[in-house]
């Protein structure tokens, strides 16, 4: 038998609804190597494979005649190309063949198993088979001087790969099992670059780190792990709590016991408190001064006499001065100092918002009878008071409260003069009374009386005193 050179395939594109019957075909043999003279070809429908081989020898441009295949050709029934070109004979054929998939030389057609698994010629020589669910790959077809092996139809699922163990025997891989399955995060692992120690953030995600120490506190060897195991070390000046304790401290941690204390800079009378950032030392004050707190947000400080006062139980002190004390917070009811031109201690009246002494005195006044409207009462030693008798004022000051008692029950007003004035009128119209919220002022020198209010009535038997408080 001649050599045979070119294997030409010719594919049914599906245009026609049946196969394709050529007439025209010049001698050759066909892919089940039968010897053909002149005879015809069916190119079966893509149903049914839809490609038909040809080996040929000698004068292939023959079979391109008008009524032969280049018709279905350039009709655009048929597509023709050559997949061998090289000298050929019987002992070599090609082999096509995809994982686990072999295609039998003496078949006229490649067949799979499976479902929409497609082979097409992307290029002389090569094939690309396409299987669903598995994405696709290119294998070439090859020329050897033997090829042996033994036919099989391979038969799998999804995940399943066919193969071959390496001496001829066909092998089944399951996915999950002899082989890997693809994972997202075996990829995110896969594209990772550089070294260290690998972290996942996130699904599917991964970092490399470096384990590092805090400067001055803990360093670290190796921290990438390249090299070997990171280390980690925090040096020599560790205390545990089977550390035994010197210095000012004994016993173990975590209560030891405190038998001394230095501060740097310290000296007899220091106080330590802490500023809110660190442990400080306020130096001791001068004598006579006050330890003070200025709140939780402030540093205590020492306090001079009459300067910002000192609180206790609630009440501020404010040392002692010459007039009020007018620096530092605004005086409360019950704030005190003592005044050294008075000579006596001073208290802060809330209710009159000024401040009085704590001493106080009582004028009496009275009349044993009848005193008519208009008329003043007299004194204790039974002299008619005036404008110019009564109780001199040795300092200025407050008349505070007033008291009386009487034998009628006639309206009447108590008036409170000085020097003649009217500083303070108390009404009356009861045997009895007070008024314990005075606040009349007067000025040292002044003399104080009481009279009876003009258009009123006459009071009888009248016996009162008036109270006051001294004032810078």
């Amino acid at each position: 038998m001649p050599p045979y050179g070119l294997i030409l395939r010719v594919t049914h594109t599906g245009k026609a609804a049946d196969s394709i019957h050529v007439s025209d075909i010049r001698d050759g043999v066909d892919i089940l190597a039968s010897f053909r003279k002149a005879g015809p070809v069916y190119v079966p429908t893509p149903a049914k494979g839809g490609i038909a081989l040809l080996v040929y020898s000698g004068d292939v441009a023959i079979s391109f005649e008008v009524g032969g295949i280049r018709k279905f050709i350039e009709g655009g029934y048929l597509t023709a190309d050559f997949i061998i070109g090289n000298p050929l004979n019987l002992a070599i054929f090609p082999e096509i063949q995809d994982e686990g998939i072999q295609v039998d030389p003496a078949a006229q057609t490649i067949n799979f198993t499976g479902a929409g698994v497609t082979a097409t010629q992307t290029a002389p020589g090569v094939v690309k088979v396409d299987v669903p669910g598995g994405g696709s790959a290119n294998h070439s077809l090859l020329l050897a001087p033997s090829l042996v092996w033994t036919a099989s139809a391979h038969t799998g699922n999804i995940n399943t790969i066919a193969g071959f163990d390496g001496v001829g025997a066909t092998r089944y891989y399951t996915i999950g099992t002899d082989i890997q399955a693809w994972d997202a995060d075996l990829d995110a692992l896969a594209a990772l670059a550089g070294t260290g120690v690998m972290v996942r953030t996130a699904p599917n995600t991964y970092a490399l780190r470096t384990i590092t120490g805090t400067l001055n506190r803990i360093t670290v060897a190796d921290g990438d792990g390249v090299a070997g195991n990171p280390t980690l070390d925090v040096g020599a000046n560790v205390i545990l709590t089977t550390t035994a304790l010197g210095g000012d401290l004994t016993g173990f941690l975590p209560n030891p016991t405190v038998t001394g204390f230095t501060f740097p800079g310290q000296a007899q009378g220091d106080v330590l408190y802490y500023t809110g950032a660190a442990w400080a030392l306020l130096p001791a004050g001068n004598a006579g001064e006050v330890l003070v707190t200025g709140g939780a947000a402030a540093n205590p400080s020492y306090n001079a006499a009459g300067t910002s006062g000192v609180v206790s139980n609630g009440i501020r002190n404010y040392g002692k001065s010459i007039a009020d004390p007018a620096a530092g917070p605004a005086p409360t009811d019950g704030d005190s100092y003592y005044n050294t031109a008075l000579r006596m201690p001073m208290v802060y009246d809330g209710l009159r918002a000024k401040w009085l002494s704590v001493e106080t005195t009582e004028f009496m006044f009275g009349r044993n009878g009848a005193t008519a409207p208009n008329q003043y009462y007299r004194t204790v030693d039974g002299r008619v008071m005036s404008a110019t008798i009564g109780w001199y004022a040795i300092r200025s000051g407050t008349v505070v409260s007033m008291g009386y008692t009487r034998s009628d029950l006639d309206a009447a007003t108590f008036d409170i003069m000085r020097s003649g004035v009217l500083l303070h009128g108390v009404p009356s119209a009861a045997i009895s009374g007070r008024d314990i919220a005075i606040n009349a002022d007067f000025t040292f020198g002044d003399v104080l009386a009481v009279m009876n209010r003009a258009g009123g009535n006459v009071t009888s038997d009248a016996v009162g005193w008036i109270r006051v408080k001294w004032r810078v």
